[in-house]
């Protein structure tokens, strides 16, 4: 974590990536450093106020041919999510065990509404295995 913002009515906590992901998945070459972005993810609530992690990511780019990737962000959050997978592991939490509305505790309806279908495709996969063992 390299920095955090704490109010009354919002947490938000700012991080990067720490392993570098400087090599050419194309032709095996070394990028170089491009810039960097920003990636902004709904996570756990800490001490329930919502909380956003923003996660810094660094654009490489080849020198051999040319092209333009980013650091790899699976670890904080699925491809194209905005959920952490701490906010997806506390909502499926609040969804299946203590019945809370995500809603309430700063996602949004959109958000809710995946994190319902997560929490329905976990218990469908899970069961499924149960019943195959």
């Amino acid at each position: 974590m390299t920095a955090q913002l704490l109010k009354p009515d919002r947490a938000v906590l700012a991080c990067r990536v720490d392993d570098p992901d400087d090599w050419c998945r194309r032709c095996g070459c070394q990028g170089v450093a491009r810039d960097t972005g920003v990636r902004r993810f709904a996570h756990a609530p800490l001490g329930w106020h919502p909380t956003t992690l923003l996660v810094t990511v660094c654009r490489y780019r080849c020198a051999e041919c040319s092209r333009v990737w980013r650091q790899d962000t699976t670890a904080a959050a699925e491809l194209r999510a905005k959920i952490s997978r701490g906010g997806l592991a506390w909502a499926l939490v609040g969804i299946m065990v203590q019945h809370l509305l995500a809603p309430e505790c700063g996602f949004g309806a959109d958000q809710s509404s995946g994190c319902r279908v997560a929490a329905r495709r976990y218990i469908w996969t899970k069961s499924r295995i149960e019943r195959r063992s």
